[in-house]
């Protein structure tokens, strides 16, 4: 399924960054000068997009691959901390799994534009805190990778589901950008782990695997993981996203 929404949205943050001429950024990005120089405000839920990130570039043929870090609430997002906070919820509630799956498939294929009042109810929950030592472990796995962690993008922190539509859309919009589909997996490839952090609170599915896991598939490089057989055979993954 050709999907516009997201089409859209790359055409319009394309448009917004050769505004501020990004390409010569990029070509200033070699002395670090210009890094994450330019902040773009995006709607009403404190989302902002800084550019060019350090992966911005252009490549032999002069063709401007872009990259921007995005923000909620000051803090850097990432797909880890989507997943702890898709897995939290999750955790204290597992009857609201089906529904996260739903509304994750309507983001995948609509990015923000989804209909919230079908997903209003899941606002409606209270949810504790991520359990510290989980926290913890996700942690080290990013310093044993040499990666960052921001923790506070999940401690004392519940997203909204409007709050998870905006963000998700234009990070999962990054990896279009930098592994477009259909060579590469783009954003199918956060969304297939959003979807197994999901899976390890589903009480139809024997997973095979931990928490942890999923967080090293997310951070990992130069390899694809393999799809799990105990999601593949309940069909939660989504393959048919271009």
């Amino acid at each position: 399924m050709n999907n516009k929404e997201y089409d859209k949205l790359k055409n319009f943050l394309v448009e917004k960054f050769e505004k501020y001429d990004a390409p010569k950024m990029i070509t200033d990005n070699l002395s670090q000068k210009s890094l994450n120089q330019k902040c773009l405000r995006i709607g009403k839920f404190g989302i902002k997009i800084f550019f060019p990130g350090y992966k911005a570039l252009i490549d032999k043929n002069g063709i401007v691959k872009y990259d921007y870090r995005v923000e909620l609430n000051n803090i850097p997002i990432s797909h880890v901390n989507i997943i702890l906070d898709l897995y939290n919820k999750t955790k204290q509630q597992p009857q609201l799994v089906k529904p996260y799956y739903k509304f994750l498939k309507d983001v995948a294929y609509h990015a923000y534009n989804v209909d919230y009042i079908e997903y209003e109810h899941l606002d409606s929950y209270e949810f504790e805190s991520i359990d510290p030592a989980v926290v913890n472990i996700v942690e080290q796995e990013h310093i044993t990778l040499s990666k960052t962690y921001q923790k506070n993008g999940n401690e004392n922190w519940s997203y909204s589901i409007r709050e998870l539509a905006n963000t998700l859309s234009f990070i999962v919009l990054q990896e279009d950008i930098n592994y477009p589909m259909p060579r590469y997996q783009g954003r199918k490839m956060p969304f297939y782990r959003y979807f197994e952090a999901l899976a390890l609170n589903d009480a139809d599915i024997d997973t095979e695997y931990t928490l942890e896991d999923v967080v090293s598939r997310t951070l990992a490089k130069n390899y694809r993981p393999e799809l799990f057989n105990s999601l593949e055979k309940k069909n939660i993954y989504i393959k048919n996203i271009l």
